[in-house]
This record gives C-alpha cells, structure tokens and sequence, in this order.
C-alpha cells in the first residue's frame, strides 16, 4: 500500500452497489483544509453505505509525490474523485490536470467553488470541465456559473450540497454570547467581527474567537491575536471536531460576516446553525430565498452592533431564526449526501 494513502475500508471488503472510489484532495502539512475535512467525512459516509473508499493527499508536487499520485490515479477498477480546490492545491496548475491523468477511470470532480476564481483560475478549470467524466457542484448558483462560461458541460453536471464537517452535540445553556467560527485568514470576515466588538461595550458579553490557522497566514493571525486579546475576546483553537461542537452548542450569537454574503457554502454557518447558535451574518447574494428566515443579516457595523444587543437583551424575538436555522442545518444529512454519491458512481463505473 502505498505510504501517503489513507486507507479507510478496504476495496476487497466492501461494495455497497457501487465501484471503488478514491477520493482526492490536499491539505497541507499541519494546515486547515476544509474541502480536506469535507473529503473525511464523504468518506465515512460513504463507508457506512458499504462503499470500499479510500482517501488520499495530494500535497507533495515533488517529482516523487507527482509519480505516487500517478500510481494512485491509474490502480485499475476504481473511480477516481477529486475534489478542487484544496487548500495544497493553491498556486498550482497540475491539479486541474487530473482528470486528464484519470482518463478510463471514469474521474469525478466536484467543484467546491468556481465563481471566486480569477481569470486564470478559470481558464485552467476548462480542464477539468473537459476531462471530467461528471462534474458535481454544491450549489445551483456554482453550476450556472460554469455553465454560463463553459455551457457544453451542462449535460454532465449534477448539485449535492455540503453538510457540517463538525459533529452535533447534546443542547445546552449558553456560555458563550457572541463568537465567531472558522478558519483564520483574510476575507473571512474576522476583521468585521472584531470591528463589531470594539464597536459594542462587551464587558459584560463572553466573546469568543474559535478557528483555525492556516500556516502560510500566522502572521496574519498574530496581528488579529494581539487586537482580540485588547478587546477582551478569548481565543479557542485548534480543537478537535467534538470540541468544537460542544463549544458551538453554548454560543448565543455566531457572527459571521462575510464580505461576499452567507451561502450555502459556508460550512461554518451550517455548523453553528446545526449546534443550535442564532447566525447573524451579511445578505446573501444569490440564495437569498433559503436564508430569508434562518439567520438575521446585517450590512454595517452599526447594523451587526445593534443585533448583537439586541439578542443579547432579549434572545427570545429572534427564536424562529434561530429554530428555522438549526432545522436546515441538521436537514443537510451526510447519509442523504452519501447516497447521491454512491448512486452516482454506480451509474459510471471505470472502463477499465
């Protein structure tokens, strides 16, 4: 077996209707992936259908991890699955080639996002929009997109949604009033959180910062760092996932202020919504039908400030969001994910 596989059920002891698969995506060494933990759980899930899965990470591009990946790609009778981008992917053309690599063994990929990609981003994901034998988006407003720029893909195209990386933990009292949650880099919306902090006298709220750091933006974190701890909030990191639902199962308000919008992509906001915390977050941009009574929204700091005191004084009024939130959440069932997947692949079994 190969040293960078990491074998999850043998391919010789299940089959669950469907081929083998190997799931690909990278997270680098000691990094925060999300399309990685995402990668994790598909792969439990699918497991647990009876599928003979296996995952792997691809984060080494030397010429040696090039030529193991090789191997991986072409083991005969199974399919190959990709998941685009990943964290080890960024910077890198060769990723867009492997469906090229994968030919014959009916390759997969899902894009976990295409309409943030810069140009040549894009014109590289032609690649993988030719190669794919199916392509798989998490959203209607990701697959239009691709459709649009590249429209004979159209036919190939399916959309499962994501679900929580994170687990659900048992209902709580509260013990935290405000937090944010996610990975710790720019454009995610930390900055805005700690702007609405320092906007709001919090001597009385217990703040929290819970994340991850990513290692190419320490320096990033230890300058935010220094402004949290000024401003009262305690940092929380790097726990595990069943930390992580137990902290999220005492939050009051998570505030999640994304500069492009909450969307179903935002796998933060269903976990927060799932362990039952009231999300207040920016408008969505295209899904707006989906989040109009699940979360409350804001545009300003002023706006954020104003919902922070006012669920904070009286959690009551905003209870339906909070319900409606944690209702979609948990409707967003890796079983159901699962099985969209297996029947899939039985669909496109390799050709050889």
């Amino acid at each position: 077996m190969l040293s960078a596989l990491d074998q999850s059920i043998s391919a010789s002891e299940l089959s669950g209707g469907a081929p083998p698969v190997v799931l690909i995506s990278g997270r680098r060494p000691n990094g925060a992936c999300g399309v990685w933990d995402y990668t994790q759980r598909l792969a439990q899930a699918l497991a647990r259908q009876g599928v003979a899965v296996d995952t792997y990470n691809a984060a080494d591009w030397s010429p040696r991890g090039i030529a193991e990946l090789w191997k991986v790609i072409r083991t005969p009778g199974r399919i190959v699955h990709l998941q685009h981008p990943s964290a080890a992917f960024e910077g890198r053309a060769f990723p867009y080639f492997i469906p090229l690599a994968a030919l014959g063994r009916s390759p997969v990929v899902t894009i976990h996002e295409f309409t943030r990609k810069r140009k040549a981003g894009k014109v590289l994901a032609i690649a993988l929009f030719v190669f794919a034998r199916h392509l798989i988006f998490t959203t209607a407003t990701e697959r239009d997109a691709a459709c649009r720029y590249f429209p004979p893909i159209r036919s190939k195209t399916s959309i499962i949604p994501i679900a929580s990386n994170i687990p659900l933990a048992p209902p709580r009292p509260w013990d935290t009033d405000l937090a944010y949650f996610g990975i710790i880099r720019p454009h995610k919306g930390v900055e805005e959180f700690l702007d609405v902090v320092e906007r709001i006298d919090n001597r009385a709220l217990k703040v929290r910062l819970i994340g991850q750091v990513p290692p190419d933006f320490t320096a990033y974190a230890a300058e935010l760092f220094v402004r949290a701890d000024k401003l009262g909030v305690e940092l929380v990191l790097d726990r595990s996932d069943e930390d992580v639902a137990m902290l999220l199962s005492g939050v009051n308000m998570m505030l999640l202020p994304f500069p492009d919008g909450i969307s179903v992509r935002r796998g933060s906001a269903i976990a927060a919504m799932a362990n039952g915390a009231l999300v207040a977050t920016t408008p969505a941009l295209k899904e707006t039908a989906t989040f109009r009574d699940i979360c409350v929204t804001g545009n300003t700091t002023a706006e954020f400030a104003e919902l922070v005191r006012a669920n904070h004084s009286d959690p009551a009024q905003f209870a339906a969001q909070r319900e409606g939130g944690r209702l979609y959440a948990r409707s967003l069932d890796w079983d159901g994910i699962s099985e969209s997947h297996r029947a899939l692949y039985r669909q496109l079994a390799p050709q050889g």
